[in-house]
């Protein structure tokens, strides 16, 4: 039997260090700016930007706002450990538009939730994310037929 070598996986700060500076960056401010406009020390900021100590969610929704990004989208981004997923959201504010759905749901489903079982939930979500993937896809298209005739 040949033994496997383990890998131990990013941890959770590995992929939010990216996603808060890669936005920063993409937005064109510094970090200094950022630890003003946040109320904290740059030293702090940094330390923030980092991914290090505790995920302080208030701090993201509050960076989130200042770069007009998607709060929510950088949450889920680490979750999913996929950076670019922020950076995906961060126009169309996908996650936070996902969330108010959310919301309207529980007011309606309320208890009745609990009688939903995983497979339901995993076939509906598929099917959902299936036709969101294709209508982008669409929209892509429309797009570069756009562009290509302003050409």
């Amino acid at each position: 039997m040949v033994a496997r070598r383990f890998t131990e996986r990013p941890s959770l700060s590995d992929y939010l260090r990216p996603i808060l500076k890669g936005l920063r960056r993409t937005r064109g401010v510094k970090a200094q700016q950022m630890a003003r406009d946040l109320a904290t020390s740059p030293r702090a900021y940094n330390y923030f930007e980092a991914g290090y100590g505790q995920l302080n969610v208030n701090r993201v929704h509050k960076f989130a706002s200042l770069l007009d990004a998607d709060p929510y989208a950088i949450l889920a981004a680490v979750e999913i450990r996929s950076p670019e997923f922020a950076f995906r959201c961060s126009k169309n504010k996908l996650m936070t538009v996902f969330m108010m759905a959310l919301q309207d749901f529980d007011e309606k489903a309320q208890d009745t939730i609990v009688y939903l079982d995983p497979l339901t939930l995993i076939g509906a979500f598929s099917e959902m994310f299936e036709q969101l993937a294709e209508k982008a896809k669409e929209q892509e298209e429309i797009a570069r037929r756009s562009l290509g005739k302003k050409s």
